[in-house]
Formats: structure tokens, sequence, C-alpha cells
């Protein structure tokens, strides 16, 4: 098992390896690196430097810190993963890695990792998007709710936006917590 430490910045989990800068982002389809090769846990994998017009340094702008990689789910599928943000810890390991706590059922979606939560007793599968720095909720869920204020955000491919957020209460294994959920832009929401 290697532990490295993350830095959020913005919210957004960054590890940095070497001298490589990484956003950890299950949310994303693909790697993009600054090369065609990146050394990873004595792995080498092949990289894109570029995904549909989208590089590492039009993702670093958007996040407003510079980054030599995007991690997508391609190579995050390959490892057992604990992000433990309590510790500001992230971990990779081959094997399980032995926990103490419930378990919560994961599902995939094209590839991306869905959990199922609570919202108003409704059982809604969310995406499990470790490169957000928000949660989001459709704004049907979000109707009559007071606003906690704006927020401003990214997404790639559509770039900045300012989204309403509203504080939310949401059940997992039976168990009440928080969380703050902005509204998605109507183009997004779809």
């Amino acid at each position: 098992m290697t532990t490295f430490k993350i830095e959020l910045f913005d919210g957004h989990p960054i590890i940095h390896d070497g001298t490589n800068v990484i956003l950890i982002d299950t949310g994303a389809p693909n790697k993009i690196h600054i090369s065609n090769e990146l050394e990873f846990l004595a792995n080498k994998h092949l990289t894109v430097t570029q995904q549909m017009g989208l590089t590492v340094g039009a993702v670093g702008e958007l996040l407003g810190m510079k980054i030599t990689t995007l991690m997508g789910i391609d190579i995050l599928r390959r490892y057992q993963i604990l992000f433990d943000y309590a510790s500001l810890e992230i971990s990779f390991s081959e094997k399980d890695i032995p926990l103490d706590g419930f378990v919560i059922a994961m599902g995939i979606f094209m590839d991306f990792p869905i959990i199922h939560v609570a919202v108003n007793e409704l059982e809604i599968p969310f995406f499990l998007d470790s490169g957000a720095k928000l949660s989001y909720l459709s704004s049907r869920l979000l109707a009559g709710r007071p606003s906690l204020g704006t927020v401003t955000d990214f997404y790639p491919g559509v770039g900045r936006f300012t989204t309403e957020t509203y504080l939310v209460v949401c059940q997992l294994n039976n168990k009440d917590f928080k969380v703050t959920f902005g509204k998605l832009p109507q183009q997004l929401e779809m």
C-alpha cells in the first residue's frame, strides 16, 4: 500500500508524486498528462496530452492551480483506494485495504462509481466524483429550499459557472449527514 498526503485545493484532491502534480478525479473517464507516459506506483501508463481538446493546462487554468496530470478512472480502477479526508491522506493498494466501519454498496455506471444516498427519503444514485468540489442535485429536489449563497465552479467543456448552493440533510446507512449541494447549469442537469 502506498499513501500520499492530499492537498485539498478549493475542494479538489491533489497529490504530489515526484515532479507530478495530480488531480485525483473518479469522475473523469481517462487520464490526461503533460507527456505520453506517466509512471505511477512503479507502473508505466500510456497517456494522452489532450482529450477532446482538453489539456491539463486547461484543467489547471479552470482549477486555479498548475497540474501535470488529471488521473481518471481508467487508472484509478486498477487499485483499491482509501480517501481519508480527516487525515488528508489517500492510499492505493493492489490488495484489499482492511477497514473498520460499515460497508456501502457501490455500483458502476459507464465505468464511474455510483453510490445510493437518500434525499427526502428518496433513494438516489450519485456519481462518486472525487474531482468535484461540490455535490449537485436536480433543481426539482432543491426547489423551495433557502439558498446558502452562490459558489463558482467549473466543468470541462462548459467552463466556469456560478451556482446557488443549498444545505440538504441526506441519509446513508440510516445515518443523517448534511451536504451542501449546488444546482447544475441547465445544459449539465440533463
